[in-house]
């Protein structure tokens, strides 16, 4: 198929102008994939450790014992965090 005059490159031209876009747009879903697997990782030690508090209060231990138990298992859930870093524990458990 021979090109019409004054058409040729354009497949090129529009190359150029939408291959920035398209990584942009791949560089978004990436960024907001990464955001959503730390905020779960985040939310699954926070909710294993509110699980260990309330247990241990239906069991009868005083609140700090409680607030121990809570430090441990949140110490122990943040190990394996996906960035490679360990968040740090909040200062003060509120009960």
């Amino acid at each position: 198929m021979a090109a019409r005059r004054g058409e040729s490159g354009q497949v090129l031209i529009l190359f150029t102008l939408f291959l920035p876009v398209l990584l942009g747009l791949a560089a978004v879903a990436i960024d907001f994939g990464r955001f959503e697997m730390d905020r779960r990782f985040l939310q699954n030690a926070a909710d294993a450790a509110a699980l260990a508090g309330a247990n241990a209060i239906v069991e009868g231990a005083t609140p700090t014992q409680a607030e121990a138990s809570v430090r441990a298992v949140l110490a122990a859930n943040l190990v394996g965090d996906p960035t490679g870093t360990t968040p740090p524990q909040p200062s003060a458990v509120p009960l």
